[in-house]
């Protein structure tokens, strides 16, 4: 965990787009439905972080008559979590302990840290993807004042 209110980045961030990086060093946009997303993350000065993320087309889900269907496409048009955080200079670890995605809960999370005044680009490692692509996404985020 980085001292308090040393690190640089403590404070909030506006997600401002995001694309996967391929294997091949390719470019693409993300996922259906990601290419516009919305999401804010939060560093804090005593170590904690919160990541919230999701599709600018989530729509009323009819709560609270809400059938499997509407929970799945709920669940399936956000991400978030939530954990300590450790900031290494060209990258950060988040200690996940709750999650979207319960299999990032006590298992860091790498990101690759690129911050360029007020941009902050953070990078995920090669990994599966759902489809059994091999992907990496960078997420561009702009701190907010």
């Amino acid at each position: 965990m980085a001292p308090e209110n040393t690190c640089p980045l403590i404070g909030t961030w506006r997600l401002m787009g995001m694309y996967k990086k391929t294997e091949a060093g390719g470019r693409e946009p993300p996922s259906q439905g990601w290419e516009q997303a919305r999401g804010f993350l939060t560093y804090t000065p005593e170590g904690r972080m919160f990541a919230l993320l999701s599709r600018p087309d989530r729509g009323a889900i009819g709560y609270p008559d809400i059938d499997d269907a509407k929970r799945i496409g709920a669940h399936k048009s956000m991400v978030a979590y939530t954990g300590r955080y450790e900031f290494k200079g060209d990258y950060v670890l988040h200690h996940v302990d709750i999650a979207w995605i319960p299999e990032w809960e006590n298992n860091p999370q790498r990101r690759e840290v690129d911050l360029a005044g007020e941009k902050l680009t953070l990078t995920t490692p090669f990994g599966r993807r759902p489809d059994g692509s091999m992907a990496s996404f960078a997420l561009e985020w702009r701190r907010q004042g």
